[in-house]
């Protein structure tokens, strides 16, 4: 039997503070052993230089919306960009429409949820992320940068 991960690392990529703030808050109330991080400015991961496996993440979750590289950019640059991740993509979206659903998952997302109206709903997202990626047998690969000798 496959053991269930002891941690799971969440990196949130969302530039609204509330945001970050009420999925951090569902994590610690859905599964204490979530670690958590966030990044309000994806602008670094359009750096020539920029790495996806430095952040130490299990799972990305991804605004859509977000105000100079939409989340779509992020998305591709992060699945195809100089250092291309397998890292796994929630994406969270203010949109409902199928369209921009299947504009995600063509471009590499792991799932897709709308926007929670509401602490319960977002308390909901968390755990089935959680619940998900920890369940027994799900196979998380933990990419790392590898370093050129100098």
């Amino acid at each position: 039997m496959t053991e269930t991960p002891d941690t799971l690392s969440v990196l949130m990529i969302d530039d609204d503070e509330e945001d970050i703030y009420t999925m951090r808050r569902a994590f610690q109330e859905a599964d204490r052993s979530i670690t958590f991080k966030s990044m309000a400015d994806n602008t670094p991961i359009f750096a020539e230089e920029f790495d996806p496996r430095t952040y130490d993440a299990d799972v990305v979750i991804l605004d859509l919306n977000m105000p100079i590289f939409s989340g779509y950019e992020t998305l591709r640059r992060i699945r195809n960009g100089p250092n291309p991740s397998l890292v796994p993509i929630v994406v969270l979206s203010t949109s409902a429409a199928t369209s921009d659903a299947r504009r995600c998952y063509a471009g590499g997302a792991n799932a897709v949820f709308t926007k929670a109206s509401s602490f319960e709903y977002t308390k909901q997202i968390a755990q089935a992320i959680s619940g998900f990626w920890r369940t027994p047998g799900i196979r998380v690969i933990k990419e790392t940068a590898t370093v050129s000798p100098s």
